[in-house]
């Protein structure tokens, strides 16, 4: 099995901080699905009460204000169990071997994926 490099993180009603991944056996595995695998672990927790809060790193594409054409960044989505949802995006406009992401700062709100309200949402969330 390959992991791609997409990462997400879950806490628990303790407090504590628990490490997700997605897994595939593909060469070069489609990020959507392996975020979707990510998100998938803490939204069963969630319907269990076992997570209170979910993070989920992952590369994307993104329109920065006044470009023409999307960028690469790092994404970051954040959900808590209160509702609250945000998704944040760093532009990663790497120039030479410096590894350093130099975009300005995006954060836009989320629809809740982890603690989505309806069918299959968390039993304080319907």
């Amino acid at each position: 099995m390959r992991w791609a490099g997409e990462v997400g993180r879950s806490v628990t009603p303790d407090g504590d901080v628990e490490v997700v991944a997605g897994y595939t056996d593909e060469e070069q595995p489609d990020s959507t699905e392996l975020v979707a695998v990510i998100v998938d672990g803490p939204r069963k927790e969630a319907r269990e009460g076992r997570c209170r809060a979910s993070a989920v790193c992952f590369d994307a594409r993104v329109s920065q204000p006044d470009a023409v054409e999307k960028t690469d960044a790092i994404a970051v989505e954040l959900e808590h169990e209160d509702g609250e949802s945000v998704a944040i995006y760093l532009p990663d406009n790497l120039q030479g071997s410096c590894g350093v992401a130099d975009g300005e700062l995006l954060a836009t709100d989320l629809e809740p994926r982890v603690f989505a309200s309806g069918e299959g949402a968390a039993p304080f969330l319907r």
